[in-house]
């Protein structure tokens, strides 16, 4: 024992004795007699003293892993309390990382063997409890802890558990209650004590207005466990607490969402000042992801509540901070926009500015009329002010799109002008182009100023890089049946094989002559691993599947000797445009390369960039076994291999990626 104790000493010195010392303690750990533990318990060394407890934590899981009696530890706990906690020892002159490593093993002991065969772990609880010591609620703490996650013990030994200590609760109550306050150690393990327990026992059981006297000292966890009472009792009895909380507290988005909890189960009507409340979200806006998100959240379900917020009172106020609210809307959309970081739901601002522009409409056009010219309004915005105004013409929105398409949707054929100055560099505009041809192609009252604007645009066209040009394009040459031959005309490229898409897609019959070149160049693609070409190739192969057109032979085979050099945007493709468009027999011939594939990707690429990817395959697998599974012709085992290769994938990767791909 003696060489054991100098090798715990040198090992603060010399790192050279810790496989000795580790090789050591591992015997002690498997034998059969505890007395050298029980030699380093008694030393007078806190060193000596933490490597016994060390050894004692791990002799008793691995007693209970093979199944034995845990007596031997009973022994040696009761043994070192009586040292630590003896009437005439002072427990604060005992380490911390002593203390906590005799709460691990107490707590663990607890789980497997209290009540029954651990009758002394109440009574030495209790008697700390009543010395008012902090190492009462640490234990306490991670018995409750291990209680609720430890995968060692059935669900039937933590049933039997939980109803020990819903029986005990009672006695143990009042320590949660009277304690000293000045120590935060103490206040930080109630509140976890408190947490635990909202599993264990009935959440009514909690000293509830306790938790309040706590909100100051620690507003996270405090305002966590209100905000899971309020998801699970009825709190209001303690909304005058609730409300105090916004006077005492700096913001902190947990008690917004309280309120926004009490709003949605109209637990509401005895909430006296929701303009207090109102002020203290909009602090929200100018934090962090989450904030903004538990404000939005918030004012999405309060100007809902026509009660609350259609009363003379409340418009009144809104005046005094709609112009702060729909700023900060303005600048959060824009920023989504260029933050691809900002974890925020768009669909959340969208329908607060649309509730706000509907529900106060000439308050919501002075406020955006004096708002900072240098805020824009986004499109995405510019577009529900525009159906929601009844004076759209009103609006200075300084954005030919947007005057083009107020003119659009009020089917006012000056659109048509609008052509002639719209950004065909830009998706939206291109977008917007489309639907005006198509709108105003039949109308003969526009037909000449039609043509006239239309030969613009056959310019702009040609000059852009943008591939709805081409479909602009293209539809043009439909709508007149002029000759699709001029647009085809060439060496293949990209531009060139996003055309034939298109006509693939809309009028196959005036380019069926060039699928032969078509599938030359797509093999050379793959070949020379030009991928914006491979891509379009995947959608062009999945479209003639679509009008029955039997792929080659040697095409299959190049896509299936391609598997193993594809990356993550191609593979994205196959499976979407491409390998879903195949019959079952033919798919199968895939499956396993694509999964093989992505297995390795996923240890190569950045993880951001494989999620769209391994959705795709996900997705794939999913819909292929649906139909397989409705299918009276195919087999157990073709179902059996899907279901294995989707197994596998969403075995890839760690839990973070596949919370990613799941949406």
């Amino acid at each position: 024992m003696s060489s054991l104790k100098n090798l715990i000493s040198q090992s603060k010195t010399d790192p050279s004795v810790l496989s000795e010392l580790q090789s050591q303690l591992k015997l002690l750990i498997t034998s059969q007699s505890i007395d050298p533990i029980v030699e380093l318990l008694t030393s007078e060394s806190f060193d000596h003293q933490f490597y016994g407890l060390v050894v004692t934590e791990q002799k008793l899981k691995h007693l209970k892993l093979i199944n034995s009696s845990v007596q031997p530890i009973h022994s040696l706990i009761e043994g070192y309390s009586s040292i630590i906690c003896g009437e005439n020892r002072d427990i604060s002159s005992i380490p911390p990382f002593i203390l906590n490593k005799f709460s691990d093993i107490y707590a663990l002991l607890a789980i497997y063997d209290w009540p029954s065969n651990f009758p002394h772990f109440l009574p030495l609880l209790t008697n700390l409890f009543q010395a008012k010591h902090p190492f009462s609620y640490n234990i306490f703490e991670k018995f409750l802890f291990q209680v609720n996650t430890n995968t060692d013990i059935s669900e039937k030994r933590r049933q039997e558990l939980k109803k020990s200590i819903s029986s005990i609760f009672p006695e143990v109550k009042p320590y949660l209650i009277d304690f000293n306050t000045n120590s935060l150690n103490i206040v930080n393990n109630i509140l976890d004590i408190y947490i635990n327990l909202l599993q264990i026992i009935s959440p009514n059981s909690l000293p509830i207005p306790n938790i309040f006297s706590l909100a100051s000292l620690n507003p996270n966890k405090s305002l966590f466990l209100i905000y899971e009472l309020t998801t699970l009792v009825d709190m209001r009895s303690f909304l005058p607490e609730i409300q105090k909380l916004i006077f005492t507290l700096s913001y902190n988005s947990r008690l917004v969402d309280i309120f926004s909890i009490l709003l949605n189960h109209n637990r509401y009507k005895e909430i006296t000042n929701f303009q207090k409340i109102s002020e203290y979200a909009i602090s929200g806006f100018q934090g962090s992801s989450y904030d903004m998100e538990s404000s939005l959240n918030f004012y999405n379900i309060l100007f809902k509540r026509k009660d609350i917020t259609d009363t003379p009172e409340f418009i009144k106020f809104y005046e005094n901070i709609s112009a702060c609210i729909l700023s900060n809307l303005i600048r959060v959309s824009n920023e989504i926009e260029t933050d691809i970081t900002l974890n925020i739901n768009y669909n959340n601002i969208v329908s607060l500015f649309t509730l706000l522009s509907k529900k106060y409409q000439t308050h919501t056009y002075n406020i955006l009329s004096c708002i900072n010219t240098g805020l824009q309004i986004n499109r995405k915005l510019s577009k529900i002010l525009i159906k929601n105004f009844e004076h759209k013409e009103s609006l200075c929105i300084n954005d030919p799109y947007i005057m083009c398409y107020i003119l659009y949707i009020r089917n006012n054929p000056d659109c048509i002008k609008y052509l002639e100055i719209l950004d065909f560099n830009d998706d939206d505009s291109v977008k917007l182009a489309i639907k005006i041809v198509g709108e105003y192609v039949r109308r003969t009252d526009v037909n000449i100023l039609l043509k006239n604007v239309l030969v613009g645009v056959r310019e702009k066209c040609n000059k852009s890089d943008n591939e709805f040009c081409d479909e602009l394009l293209i539809n043009i040459y439909l709508f007149y049946n002029e000759n699709i031959d001029v647009l085809m005309n060439g060496e293949w490229n990209k531009k060139k094989i996003g055309r034939f898409s298109l006509l693939v897609k809309n009028r196959y019959e005036s380019v069926v002559n060039l699928t032969e070149e078509f599938f030359t160049f797509f093999v050379n693609s793959i070949r020379i691993r030009n991928t914006d070409c491979i891509l379009i190739g995947y959608k062009i192969c999945g479209l003639l599947i679509l009008k029955n057109v039997k792929l080659p032979e040697n095409i299959l085979s190049v896509i299936y000797e391609s598997v193993d050099n594809m990356n993550g945007k191609e593979i994205e493709a196959f499976c979407n445009e491409f390998a879903n468009k195949l019959e079952i027999s033919v798919q199968r011939v895939y499956i396993n390369k694509v999964v093989q594939r992505v297995l390795v990707l996923s240890s190569q690429e950045v993880e951001d960039e494989m999620i769209g990817c391994q959705r795709s395959v996900v997705s794939f697998l999913e819909k292929s076994i649906l139909e397989i599974s409705k299918s009276t012709c195919l087999g157990k085992e073709v179902l059996e291999f899907y279901c294995s290769a989707l197994t596998e994938m969403v075995l890839v990767g760690e839990s973070s990626i596949i919370r990613k791909i799941r949406g």
